[in-house]
């Protein structure tokens, strides 16, 4: 099955994305352009380059997935400003449900933060 995977180039959606790889499934990751997709290639997961502020980059990145696993998010201890905050955490989050609605996405996991 095809799934999408936000934040895969991070702790917790990296170690999701090699689990949901050895399972056989998919993986397809919404990677920024500066992110380190090493262990992501090796998986053999699909690179689809964008940010999740990006609503054209992550319906991009859905078309065809079954499921999204939302774990994209920047945390407080980053220092960045308050509007970095709630671009990257509501409005992608927005965007990852906008994107599940308009191609029939039947199960959005999401994975929230401090942040």
């Amino acid at each position: 099955m095809r799934v999408l995977v936000t934040g895969a180039t991070g702790f917790t959606g990296g170690r999701l994305a090699q689990m949901l790889a050895k399972r056989g499934e998919d993986v397809v990751a919404l990677v920024r352009d500066t992110s380190d997709t090493s262990k992501l290639k090796a998986i053999g997961a699909e690179l689809v380059h964008g940010d999740i502020r990006d609503s054209s980059a992550v319906e991009r990145a859905a078309e065809g997935c079954r499921v999204i696993y939302h774990i994209a998010a920047l945390y407080r201890s980053a220092r960045h400003p308050d509007q970095m905050y709630h671009d990257v955490n509501v409005v992608g989050t927005e965007n990852v449900l906008r994107a599940a609605e308009i191609h029939d996405i039947p199960r959005v996991v999401h994975c929230s933060t401090v942040g």
